[in-house]
């Protein structure tokens, strides 16, 4: 198959191998064909029917016993909550459990809870496995999958198109999910229509997302920053609290590494943040957004920056120390902050972090003192924007 085409695309010169699947599929003979694959080709999908003569099955993962007896036969053994999460790690998968169990019993002696405790999924080829189907994929493709592995639950086609922004067509994305369907790389949710990933391959897709930011920001082409939110404000609080830990805190171990220090990597990311501020506000995605979130975590506050004439979106403020920061001419979506009122225009914050003041489109005007962070006075100075 064509890599980074849609699944059921053949490489150059092996088109005839489509002809011969339609040619078996459509004239009468006496041979029977079985084809195992990890993607379905595109002329199965048009010509099979519960009934007819072209059929299809998915294999869905093995259940716990019959893992529990694959990996016996590898000699492999554990309790049976041991076998379960093991077994539900790679969903159930036969070639899988058979890969990783050769290093599961030389690397860590056959003790499945060492090996889960250790938290490498990818041992054994299943990296090399993973990889394959991961690069065959489109750029839509790969960058659904990021948001599956940002998201972390099920997401609605909806979902993907407020993520993806409306640069991405319906048509587009609809045609990118059955691909990725195809190619065996996402699962619909059983109640839902959403879709979602299995353990590993969620796994696989965080480490690669982070190595590719990792990458791009050393060489200075931050296109996942500026694409994908890694945070998401929005979230529910311990979805917040995953993808910081799981996504945002590992990428600042990986830049630190490349940097040196902190101070090196801070200098970094406000150099990211100056080239952004020289942008048009709806050219600037998600990139201001996911720098700060990365500054909160690295410095533990975001006092005496300057975030003016940024667009900064899922932005976690919520009580967040800030002052002497400048917000002037920036606009704020999609963040939280520890207390909000209508749509605010204009926010300062006082030179010594005592008071913090913010205007509303409605000319209402609030003051807050900074160290309780209580409000302090509130009244309607004008009767129309600040």
């Amino acid at each position: 198959m064509q890599p980074g085409a849609l699944t059921g695309t053949y490489r150059t010169s092996y088109d005839d191998y489509g002809a011969l699947l339609r040619a078996l599929s459509e004239r009468a003979h006496q041979s029977c064909l079985v084809l195992t694959s990890r993607e379905k080709p595109a002329e199965l999908g048009l010509l099979e029917s519960p009934t007819g003569p072209v059929r299809s099955l998915q294999l869905s993962g093995l259940d716990d016993r019959a893992c529990q007896s694959l990996l016996a036969a590898k000699d492999i053994a554990g309790t049976a909550t041991e076998l379960r999460a093991l077994a539900r790690l790679y969903g159930g998968n036969p070639l899988a459990l058979q890969l990783v169990a050769e290093p599961l019993r030389e690397l860590f002696g056959g003790d499945i809870g060492a090996f889960l405790a250790a938290g490498d999924a990818f041992v054994g080829g299943i990296g090399q496995l993973l990889a394959q189907q991961f690069g065959r994929s489109t750029p839509l493709e790969q960058a659904i999958l990021y948001w599956l592995a940002i998201e972390r639950e099920p997401v609605s086609l909806s979902g993907f198109l407020t993520n993806l922004s409306e640069a991405v067509p319906q048509r587009a994305l609809l045609v990118a999910l059955e691909s990725l369907r195809r190619r065996m790389l996402i699962e619909r949710a059983p109640d839902r229509p959403a879709f979602t990933l299995q353990p590993v391959i969620l796994e696989y897709v965080t480490d690669q997302l982070a190595e590719a930011i990792h990458q791009e920001v050393v060489d200075g082409q931050p296109r996942l920053l500026h694409s994908h939110a890694l945070v998401q404000a929005t979230a529910k609080e311990y979805m917040r609290r995953c993808q910081e830990q799981l996504i945002a805190r590992p990428l600042l171990e990986r830049l630190a590494g490349a940097y040196g220090d902190a101070d090196a990597l801070e200098k970094k990311l406000l150099i990211l943040l100056d080239a952004w501020r020289e942008q048009p506000h709806i050219e600037q995605g998600y990139g201001p957004g996911n720098v700060i979130n990365l500054l909160r975590l690295l410095r533990g506050h975001l006092r005496g920056l300057d975030l003016a004439r940024l667009a900064i979106r899922q932005a976690e403020l919520q009580g967040v120390e800030m002052q002497a920061t400048s917000l002037a001419g920036a606009t704020i979506q999609d963040s939280t902050f520890t207390e909000t009122f209508d749509a605010m225009m204009a926010v300062a914050i006082s030179s010594t972090g005592e008071y913090w003041a913010a205007a509303s489109r409605h000319g209402e005007i609030r003051v807050w003192e900074g160290g309780r962070l209580t409000l302090h006075q509130a009244w309607r100075a004008h009767t129309d924007m600040v």
